[in-house]
């Protein structure tokens, strides 16, 4: 496929539609090694939520910084993990995020058109939990995971979308409190590096030729339950 900017993928997508309607993470707090008091099962289910800024570049394109695509995302999070040790928990994770349209976009969008954007992950990850102290519980978790912004852009003239999407790799550090057995809440941080494999909007769909690298560096709060 030939080089191609995502800026201006996604700003003919905003165009169009604007342009046709004119002339055209479980755990006990007991210090126990091996002990499930107060818990039912190994599995844990965790909320997170938080705020994402993006870096790096959407494609290898001069000017298309993936922060001229998006300014920041609010992503939220879903995670179902097993708990194999005290220590390891691993499992799947699904995340939906709105994000805010970078300025080239909303100049793009103009008036007479809607414009969003959004983002959707999945993947499997792993942490490991320290449980340093009897009531907190830091922990490291690392994912791999497919990740895809989407623009869409809508008038009376019609809707259009753009979506690109690849590989990320999360990386995770948090602490958990637990006021019990059950129940634990906590501050977390993520870095996830990636590359943008495909796009497709409109006519323009097919891989990408002129990969860069980008990523996102979040924080938020991150709730957990162990039935």
């Amino acid at each position: 496929m030939q080089r191609m900017s995502l800026v201006a993928a996604v700003v003919l997508v905003s165009t169009a539609a604007h342009a046709q309607s004119s002339p055209n993470q479980g755990r006990s707090t007991n210090q126990g090694r091996s002990t499930n008091q107060g818990r039912s099962t190994n599995l844990e289910i965790a909320l997170r939520g938080g705020v994402a800024l993006p870096f790096g570049k959407a494609t290898d394109s001069a000017g298309d910084d993936l922060s001229q695509t998006v300014k920041f995302d609010v992503p939220l999070s879903v995670d179902l993990n097993y708990r194999f040790t005290d220590e390891v928990y691993a499992g799947a994770y699904f995340s939906y995020g709105l994000s805010s349209l970078g300025d080239p976009l909303v100049a793009a969008c103009g008036s007479g058109a809607s414009c969003s954007a959004h983002t959707l992950r999945v993947g499997l990850g792993v942490s490991y939990h320290f449980s340093l102290r009897k009531q907190f519980d830091p922990w490291l978790g690392i994912a791999i995971g497919y990740e895809q912004a989407k623009v869409s852009a809508s008038g009376p003239g019609g809707s259009r979308d753009a979506t690109i999407g690849g590989i990320e790799f999360p990386l995770m550090v948090g602490v958990d409190f637990r006021p019990s057995p059950l129940f634990g809440f906590g501050p977390f941080l993520m870095l996830g590096l990636g590359e943008y494999t495909r796009v497709d909007a409109g006519s323009t769909s097919g891989s990408i030729s002129n990969t860069a690298l980008h990523g996102w560096f979040g924080s938020g709060v991150r709730i957990s339950f162990t039935p």
